[in-house]
């Protein structure tokens, strides 16, 4: 085979080949490692608040377990006991669901419930909101007499405007539910 370089300048040659790879691997090695920073900072952050958050709640346990050991011991039963009893309480409330399932309970053939609202009211009872079309007065009429008969119920409020019309009624109601005595 012939060459028409010679020894020198082939070395030259293959060193700069060498060294256009090295900077061509580099270069690649750079993106990846740009492009993997990227793609990581997602959980980095996500990781930095969780272990803010910990630390926060650890902060809370260790001075609420001085708190109690600084404390008088009867004094700490007593805010143990009120506390079970506020948590014991709060588990034997109805949830959400179980309020609408039971107002949806009480719907007639002739009452069609459009829309169902829970809300907190001022006196810390849970307040529903009823809104639907009812086919005729009686039929509005009986929903209303089936939730005042229920005990769980009590406040149920229908505006006088809902009955307005002899057919197709709209209307809308407030109840407040009044959780079993413990």
């Amino acid at each position: 085979m012939f060459t028409l370089l010679t020894e020198a300048d082939s070395r030259v040659v293959i060193r700069e080949y060498r060294m256009r790879v090295a900077v061509v691997a580099l270069l690649f090695l750079i993106i990846a490692l740009l492009l993997g920073l990227i793609l990581l900072m997602p959980s980095f952050v996500l990781i930095s608040g969780r272990e803010k958050l910990a630390t926060e709640k650890l902060a809370t346990v260790l001075t609420t377990q001085e708190k109690l050991l600084a404390g008088n011991p009867d004094e700490n039963a007593r805010e143990t006991k009120e506390i079970m009893r506020l948590l014991s309480t709060r588990s034997k409330q109805s949830s959400v669901s179980e309020l609408f399932d039971r107002v949806s309970a009480h719907r007639s053939s002739g009452v069609r419930i459009t829309s169902l609202t829970a809300s907190i009211n001022e006196n810390n009872m849970p307040a529903i909101g009823v809104s639907g079309v009812a086919s005729t007065r009686q039929a509005l009429s009986a929903f209303v007499k089936t939730l005042e008969v229920d005990k769980a119920f009590t406040g149920v409020s229908v505006p006088v405007s809902n009955f307005a019309k002899s057919t197709n009624l709209e209307f809308t109601l407030s109840l407040i539910y009044t959780p079993p005595a413990l």
